[in-house]
């Protein structure tokens, strides 16, 4: 438990856990906050969908998306979102590793 929370939180890559379920963010690390702009709490009181723009997933495979998130501002990011499932609390949850890719889609 404490390693994972170490390897989670001081990562530098955004990540967050969600609910398979509801979708609602479970938890989420810094880098993601800084990423999205928004404050721990306010993360953490959205879903999934308030942050996914719509029409925009397009899966590499099961585990794989490429899509475009809303930052707390209103800018839109590409991003590749890695997911793999987890455990917490004895269900179900989603871990997503994000990837920004915007500045490399402008440049195609």
């Amino acid at each position: 438990e404490t390693l994972f929370r170490s390897l989670f939180d001081d990562n530098p890559v955004p990540m967050f856990v969600r609910s398979q379920s509801t979708g609602n963010f479970l938890n989420v690390n810094e880098a993601a906050l800084r990423l999205y702009g928004y404050s721990r709490s306010n993360f953490l009181d959205r879903s999934l969908a308030e942050i996914r723009v719509d029409g925009t997933t397009r899966e590499s495979d099961g585990r794989e998306m490429v899509l475009r998130h809303r930052t707390a501002d209103g800018r839109e990011l590409d991003v590749i979102e890695y997911t793999s499932e987890t455990l917490v609390d004895h269900q179900v949850a989603i871990l997503s590793t994000i990837v920004d890719i915007t500045e490399r889609k402008r440049a195609e």
